[in-house]
């Protein structure tokens, strides 16, 4: 039996994307200062390894899984999936395009559509069940890669247990849009808390503005 949560009238819901040590170093002792919350879609295969070390061809550091766990533990960040090694582009023939997108070319050969369904089932379930195994917790929601959803990934993250997706279209969203296809509003180094509300302002499709409210 599923639980029943009351979420404020205009609710609102952090997000960071990649799982990079900045989160850990950074933002999460600041939620946890303003006593608030987020969650980070890790890339799960980004994750270092049991000696810290981070995977060949990746230069901006991530946190480790202890330093996940720590953090979900201290119930400030939930961890969710931004696949397990999908985040990057492929040819399909004509052009390069993200690989959660379409079938693309491997090893020499066009993926046929089951090959490629069969791709993103096995990176799904991977992704989800070691964030399982290793936080604790089974994720709920998916992060694609480069906002690369489709109707074929949204039907395959259901199948494996993700109950909800974000991409990265520009939006806010509302009661009966649907749960996989969640649009966000991304937030610069350099903007401002003002910056921030008439952002949610510009994209708010209803009346009734938020107010700035400057310490």
């Amino acid at each position: 039996m599923k639980k029943i949560f009351h979420l404020p009238s205009k609710p609102i819901v952090i997000t960071f994307d990649d799982g990079y040590l900045s989160n850990y170093t950074y933002a999460y002792p600041i939620l946890k200062k303003l006593e608030m919350k987020a969650t980070i879609n890790i890339i799960v295969s980004y994750v270092p390894d049991e000696v810290d070390r981070q995977k060949p061809g990746i230069y901006v550091p991530h946190f480790t899984g202890e330093q996940a766990k720590e953090m979900v533990d201290s119930r400030v960040i939930e961890i969710g999936s931004h696949t397990y090694d999908l985040h990057k582009y492929g040819s399909n023939g004509s052009k390069e395009i993200p690989i959660v997108m379409e079938p693309v070319i491997i090893n020499g050969h066009h993926e046929t559509i089951d090959k490629y369904k069969e791709r993103l089932y096995a990176d799904f379930l991977c992704s989800r069940e070691i964030i399982k195994e290793k936080l604790g917790k089974t994720p709920i929601c998916l992060a694609y890669p480069f906002g690369a959803g489709n109707k074929i990934s949204d039907e395959i993250a259901k199948k494996v247990g993700f109950e909800m997706a974000f991409g990265i279209k520009e939006g806010v969203n509302y009661y009966g849009d649907n749960i996989m296809k969640l649009k966000r509003i991304t937030v610069k180094n350099s903007d401002t808390g003002q910056d921030i509300v008439e952002k949610i302002n510009k994209l708010n499709r209803k009346t009734g503005f938020i107010p700035f409210l400057g310490y």
